[in-house]
């Protein structure tokens, strides 16, 4: 009995470090939370594209996932968007014009100035913050875990963490861009993936800047239709290459479709599904009646 009550306990400290920890960032970007139906060991965070939300990717991504990974939704804030008139939606950042994304013979960095610096970099901070978030958690967790074990082994000395956190971050259309952007300069721990579906990289000449290191060898999935009217695949490969060839990052991995529009098909969420298998090296299976709950 003295022993449940102690692992009731250990569970219960972890539990409110976890929620002290998350909520401010959670309840800024009102994100939308999978709980794993197994112990958390690793989290899917993806980020959606202009004018959508987080429900919009709800089903798709619960679908997809290992009962013992958490997925984290966040929404975007509202703003005004340039090439919707000025109309209000939720938006990592303010898109101006299309002509960048589509002008191929201009070369990469030509015209950066028409991206909206100020909104990119804010999203980047939010979605920094989310990781180092999860991170946090994963820890927590990992730690109660083998607390947990120890006790009910009887070995309660010399707690040496054996899960290691493992985080995948992707996003679609600016979403993707902004998760590529965040998860290649976030400088704490490396990630699990990078995953960009419609999506390509915003900022750059800042990125050969900021590009974390640890971040050098991480693996980074891009997918993109060749019949793409929003962002020109043409131009969304020419900033994939150089990552790979200015940034001398090898394990850039990237998928094209010949007929796909601006659109998440399902082939390729088939595709993302084989993606997240392969990084969590577990088996995804449905948990279509997982719940989800929002932070406000």
């Amino acid at each position: 009995m003295i022993k449940q009550r102690t692992i009731i306990a250990c569970l219960r400290a972890s539990s409110s470090q976890i929620r002290k920890y998350n909520r401010e960032i959670y309840s800024k970007l009102e994100c939308d939370i999978i709980e794993p139906k197994r112990p958390h060991t690793s989290t899917f965070i993806w980020l959606h594209g202009l004018g959508q939300d987080s429900k919009s990717f709800i089903n798709m991504i619960r679908n997809i996932v290992p009962s013992s990974t958490r997925v984290v939704l966040p929404n975007a804030p509202e703003r005004k968007v340039s090439i919707h008139n000025d109309y209000k939606m939720r938006a990592w950042y303010d898109v101006q014009t299309l002509e960048k994304m589509g002008n191929v013979a201009n070369k990469i960095y030509q015209g950066e100035t028409l991206e909206d610096r100020e909104g990119i970099l804010a999203s980047k901070k939010l979605i920094t913050q989310l990781i180092d978030s999860e991170f946090e958690t994963l820890a927590i967790h990992g730690e109660s875990q083998e607390k947990t074990r120890q006790l009910l082994s009887g070995d309660v000395n010399g707690f040496i963490p054996h899960l290691k956190p493992r985080i995948i971050v992707g996003g679609y259309d600016i979403g993707g861009a902004i998760a590529i952007l965040s998860g290649l300069s976030y400088p704490h721990h490396k990630l699990t993936g990078i995953i960009s579906a419609s999506g390509y990289v915003p900022l750059q000449s800042d990125l050969h800047k900021t590009r974390a290191d640890i971040q050098r060898s991480v693996p980074v999935y891009a997918m993109h239709g060749k019949e793409d009217e929003f962002v020109d695949y043409h131009y969304a490969m020419d900033t994939y290459k150089d990552l790979r060839n200015t940034l001398h990052m090898p394990n850039i991995n990237i998928s094209l479709d010949e007929t796909q529009a601006h659109e998440v098909t399902m082939e390729e969420v088939s595709e993302i599904c084989e993606i997240v298998e392969k990084l969590l090296k577990d088996t995804p299976r449905i948990h279509a009646y997982r719940a989800v709950r929002r932070f406000i």
